[in-house]
């Protein structure tokens, strides 16, 4: 007999066993994978609605100025609308581009984030496939 001979399966229990667990490995990747783009496309949608949303405040702010000192303006105020000074409207927009603009910025970096970890994740499933 061989050194490896002690059991006549240990050959193919182990082999199984990696199978199995590389099978295991892999269905967490591909999951982690998922969650990751998932994530990430959330994050890109949300990053085109806060541009939309700012450009709107942009415009806003444009047709303002558009308009002679002094005039007053309604403010959109969940269903009702609030006359206010031309200056305060303005003032409040430009608040809304700077919190976009933050808001924005952080989802950026969250997405890049997220692209690395998507890039790291598909590297350690080739890995996996790769290895027998």
């Amino acid at each position: 007999k061989k050194k490896n001979d002690h059991h006549p399966f240990s050959y193919y229990t182990n082999t199984m066993a990696i199978e199995v667990t590389n099978k295991e490995m892999f269905l967490e990747l591909q999951d982690k994978l998922e969650e990751h783009t998932r994530a990430a496309s959330q994050l890109k949608t949300k990053i085109q609605i806060l541009e939309r949303e700012k450009r709107r405040c942009q415009i806003t702010i444009q047709e303002l100025n558009g308009l002679p000192t002094g005039t007053r303006a309604f403010k959109a105020q969940g269903k009702m609308f609030l006359l206010q000074d031309n200056d305060v409207l303005k003032a409040d927009l430009q608040k809304s581009i700077e919190r976009y603009e933050a808001d924005q910025t952080n989802a950026t970096a969250q997405t890049k984030y997220l692209e690395k970890q998507i890039t790291e994740v598909e590297k350690s499933a080739r890995e996996l496939i790769v290895t027998p």
